[in-house]
Formats: C-alpha cells, sequence, structure tokens
C-alpha cells in the first residue's frame, strides 16, 4: 500500500448480491469481517475494529519499542462483490498533554492537513479484498501484492495500554491525573482546572515491565516536569541532575519506582499502587477512565 491509511481502512463489511462465492475463498457471498484485525509492518500497527456497519482505526508508530498512537481514523463503507469503497468521517490526532484526543471532520478547516498526514487527498478510498481463513488481503489494484492482516485476539493490544484519567477534588480545587500505558513506555500527567484552562502542572515520564499474570505494571520514572510557579514554565529534571530528588520527593510526590496491579472492566481502569515498595497493595484503589 502507498498510503498508510490505504493499509488499515479497508475493512468491507455487508453483503453481495447472490450466495456464490464471491472470490473471497469461504463459499460465501458475505464474508465475516467483524472483530480486529491487525497489520504490522513498515514501523507501523493498524488495528482496526469491523462492526456491521462502522470501522474504528488505530494507526500506531513504533517508537523506541514501543507502540505509540499516531492516528484514530473512523469510516463507512460499501461493498459491491470483491470490491469496496470506504469513506472516512473522522481522523483524530492524541493530544501533547495526554488529555485524550482531538478529532476533525470534513467540516474543519484542518481536514485536508488531518488527510495529507495519512498520505491522502480525499476521504474515499477503494480496495480489492480476499479472505481466507483468519487472514484477509487487501489491494489498491489487481496486480498489486497487498498487506496481510491477522484476525484474532492474538493481535489485540492489551487493554491497559490505552489513555486514562481521574478527575477528582481536593483542598486546592479541581484536578485530573491522565495516564497513558504503552508496551514499554509510560507518562503521567496531573493538571489543574483554572476554569479558563487546564494546567499541566507535574508530568513524569518512564519505562515499564508488565507481568501478565499477576496484572501488576511496574514503572521505572526517567524524567519528571513540575511547573515553575514564577515563570509558568515547565522545568524537567532526569535522574543525572542535581534536583532529581527534590524533583521526586517535593514536586510529583512519587517515588522513582513503583508499582501498580490493575484491572480493567469495559472502559475503567481500576489501580492500586504500591508507593513503599512493600509488594502488599493494599492502599486505596484509584479508578481512571479511558480516554479516546
Amino acid at each position: 500500500m502507498i498510503m498508510v491509511l490505504a493499509v488499515c481502512l479497508m475493512v468491507p463489511m455487508g453483503s453481495c448480491s447472490d450466495d456464490d462465492d464471491n472470490g473471497n475463498g469461504n463459499g460465501s457471498g458475505t464474508p465475516d469481517l467483524t472483530g480486529i484485525w491487525t497489520y504490522i509492518g513498515d514501523g507501523m500497527r493498524q488495528t482496526f475494529v469491523v462492526t456491521e456497519n462502522t470501522i474504528k482505526v488505530t494507526i500506531e508508530t513504533d517508537v523506541f519499542e514501543d507502540w505509540l498512537t499516531y492516528r484514530l481514523v473512523e469510516g463507512n463503507y460499501t461493498t459491491d462483490g470483491d470490491n469496496m469503497q470506504i469513506t472516512i468521517t473522522r481522523i483524530g490526532t492524541p493530544n501533547a498533554d495526554l488529555t485524550g484526543s482531538t478529532y476533525y471532520t470534513k467540516d474543519d478547516s484542518e481536514w485536508a492537513a488531518m488527510l495529507l498526514s495519512l498520505e491522502m487527498t480525499d476521504e474515499v478510498l477503494d480496495f480489492i479484498f480476499t479472505v481466507a481463513g483468519d487472514k484477509l488481503t487487501l489491494k489498491e489494484d489487481i496486480d498489486d501484492d497487498g498487506e496481510v492482516y491477522t484476525k484474532g485476539s492474538e493481535a489485540v493490544t492489551p487493554v491497559f495500554q490505552a489513555n486514562w484519567a481521574q478527575t477528582f477534588t481536593d483542598d486546592e480545587g479541581e484536578k485530573k491525573m491522565n495516564l497513558t500505558v504503552g508496551a514499554v513506555n509510560f507518562m503521567m500527567s496531573m493538571q489543574f482546572n483554572a476554569q479558563v484552562a487546564w494546567i499541566t502542572v507535574i508530568i513524569g515520564e518512564g519505562s515499564i515491565d508488565v507481568n501478565d499474570e499477576l496484572k501488576v505494571v511496574t514503572v521505572y520514572l526517567t524524567r519528571v516536569g513540575v511547573l515553575n510557579p514564577q515563570t509558568n514554565e515547565m522545568e524537567y529534571f532526569k535522574p543525572t541532575d542535581p534536583g532529581w530528588d527534590d524533583a521526586l520527593t517535593n514536586g510529583i510526590g512519587m517515588p522513582e519506582s513503583f508499582s501498580l496491579k490493575w484491572s480493567v472492566s469495559g472502559d475503567e481502569l481500576t489501580a492500586i499502587i504500591d508507593m513503599n515498595g512493600d509488594g502488599v497493595y493494599d492502599e486505596d484503589e484509584e479508578v481512571y477512565t479511558r480516554v479516546v
């Protein structure tokens, strides 16, 4: 595929005009394409969820052995035999402050730029597809080798890998804690509601180890940021900097390394942080909501 999105927004659903084999290798005029399909290649992972009428695509890029979300795409489709036409309706881009994503439609002035970021100039895409077992092949034309997608839970991103947010109120006012959990990287930020805008006051970045069996994520902070109230600018510290310990203790109030036990139910992440490192998760639960 030449276009970035062309490799992901092409899941055809719908019925054909008869019950004969339509060339999709399943002997049926209606191939079963509902579910999750994934393609990994060229430094990208493209995962899309297909329902009866909609397609939602997550495009991730490989950054230092971690998958970071690049674009979120939604579209509708029609099919005719082995041909399909996809119409993109929304394109999302993650916010830099970890507070979710901003979506654009054809009515927005940014629409053309969003299409160009996917190496596209038009929101309508045409493809040829074949299905064989759990493999979906998508082609731009009959002479194209196409890209092969795999169906099944093995290709699905772990449920804790997402953007999460929790809003709470303390003596200082309304605050929001944001988490972004990747495959090997972790980012967090806390914001203060200044009425006119959310102001980021602390940031933590680091790497993680994951114990899937115990459902435990261990975080190793490698950089923290603290808002300087005098300059209103974020000041960053690394472990080799003289102010590192103070930034941890008095800035973000977190140890350099900590573990959290997690569980996910729907769009909610429940986390219990082991702040003192004793391996006992008896602290209060914190509930975060998935941000899309």
